[in-house]
């Protein structure tokens, strides 16, 4: 799915169906299958931002920008789809995420000395 075009815009019901069968989706595949995708999707991640980063500080670009920006975007859905996946199966709730990730950014305001929040 390469150079996708929003055109469709999620409203609560689409996005509840989507949170729906992505639940199917994983409680058929299991925490094994999930797990090892994740960890797959996780890895074309890091390509892809590779690839980005030899594009903007290298001579060799192995495709456009655009097609570049495009495989970075397939590659974060793919990992966010795996994240809910293992969320759904650990029973992680948001707020512990939001918890977390919280924690995070203020430590790393602190360790870069940001002040402007």
């Amino acid at each position: 799915m390469k150079n996708v075009e929003v055109i469709h815009y999620y409203n609560e019901a689409d996005i509840e169906d989507l949170e729906r069968r992505q639940a199917i989706l994983a409680n058929h595949l299991g925490k094994e299958i999930i797990s090892e995708v994740a960890k797959e999707e996780c890895s074309e991640l890091i390509k892809a931002l590779t690839k980005i980063w030899r594009a903007e500080h290298t001579t060799f670009a192995s495709k456009s920008d655009e097609e570049l920006l495009a495989d970075l975007k397939e590659e974060i859905a793919d990992v966010q789809s795996c994240i809910n996946n293992l969320k759904l199966l650990y029973n992680i709730s948001d707020d512990e995420i939001y918890t977390i990730r919280d924690f995070g950014i203020k430590r790393a305001f602190g360790r870069y000395n940001i002040e402007d929040w």
